[in-house]
């Protein structure tokens, strides 16, 4: 037979004593996987068309001043930026 301490009473019960209950129950319940309804073979994120497009549109949204150049040009275009800004120091971290 039961004792008073082992017997489980939900009218005499404080919330927290309930939500310790339902952790109590819930970790003794066993899945063969930890995420039952995901669909594993479904792409994580959805593919996106022009990735560097994108991120041009929302650098520049977000205050950002994007200047295209080719890889052959960076320097002076770098240059010229500079300069029409008045930049004493540039940091490059």
């Amino acid at each position: 037979m039961a004792t008073k301490s082992q017997v489980f009473d939900s009218q005499n019960t404080s919330p927290k004593e309930m939500i310790r209950k339902n952790i109590r129950h819930a970790l003794s319940y066993k899945s063969d996987r930890k995420y039952p309804n995901m669909d594993l073979s479904k792409e994580l994120f959805d593919e996106i068309e022009a990735p560097a497009d994108l991120f041009v549109h929302n650098f520049r949204a977000l205050g950002g001043k994007f200047v295209p150049c080719t890889p052959e040009k960076f320097c002076e275009t770098l240059t010229s930026i500079v300069k029409s800004l008045n930049y004493n120091t540039i940091f490059c971290a």
